[in-house]
């Protein structure tokens, strides 16, 4: 009688083994079917970038921005007419913020553009340099201006690596580049949430040069390449 009770008992737990063995293969398989690929998608989302590639001038200047951030393009003059000024001004925003990247483009006009603080007694500080390594024809350049009082602005986008940096460049052309178009010009900035009409502190600028907006608006302007031909 204890035999065929031990035989009993080995035969419960051998069926039990066994139901639990089958349930956790049940579920691994779904996990690897329906919560591994969800796992996935929402990495791809996370990761994955959206282009913006210029074609009005056809210069193919090209820039990557994430998919949190939008690009609008808007045209000034005829584009179409190889002897007149005309321009086309591309802005890559932040959904979250009000921090943008500016590509500003014109034929037979050189192109400027940044947040800069204008006056005689200014200093420049916080210079920082590097080339762009897909895009030869200019490099990224971010510094910021002091004036006297003590209010301050800053430029960061693409800078002529032979460009010297001075306080005076805040009121100067030389930001610009030449494209590889007969006659078009870029230059490709970052904007913060700031007035440009409006001086802000030292620390507000500074404090903007370090956030996230700033860093991700960074990697956009260091993406610039060219996907056409004419480079």
């Amino acid at each position: 009688m204890k035999t065929r009770n031990q035989i009993g008992s080995a035969h419960v737990v051998i069926i039990v083994l066994l139901t639990v063995a089958v349930l956790g293969l049940l579920g691994f398989v779904f996990w690897q079917n329906f919560m591994g690929v969800k796992t996935s998608d929402t990495t791809k989302t996370e990761t994955a970038n959206k282009v913006f590639t210029e074609k009005d001038f056809q210069t193919g200047l090209t820039l990557e921005y994430p998919n949190s951030w939008t690009a609008t393009s808007e045209t000034d003059g005829d584009l179409a007419d190889l002897t007149t000024t005309s321009s086309e001004l591309i802005k890559i925003r932040s959904d979250a913020s009000d921090a943008f990247v500016t590509m500003s483009l014109g034929r037979n006009i050189q192109m400027t553009g940044g947040c800069i603080v204008d006056g005689t007694q200014s200093t420049a500080a916080d210079t920082k340099r590097s080339t762009l390594p897909e895009y030869a024809r200019t490099g990224f350049a971010s510094f910021v201006i002091v004036k006297s009082d003590g209010m301050a602005g800053f430029y960061a986008g693409t800078l002529d690596p032979e460009t010297s940096i001075a306080a005076t460049l805040c009121s100067q052309t030389g930001r610009y580049f030449e494209t590889s178009v007969d006659g078009v010009y870029a230059t490709v900035y970052i904007n913060s949430t700031f007035d440009p009409t409006q001086d802000r502190t030292v620390g507000e600028v500074q404090e903007f040069l370090s956030s996230n907006d700033y860093k991700t608006a960074k990697k956009i302007v260091e993406s610039l390449h060219v996907t056409s031909s004419g480079e």
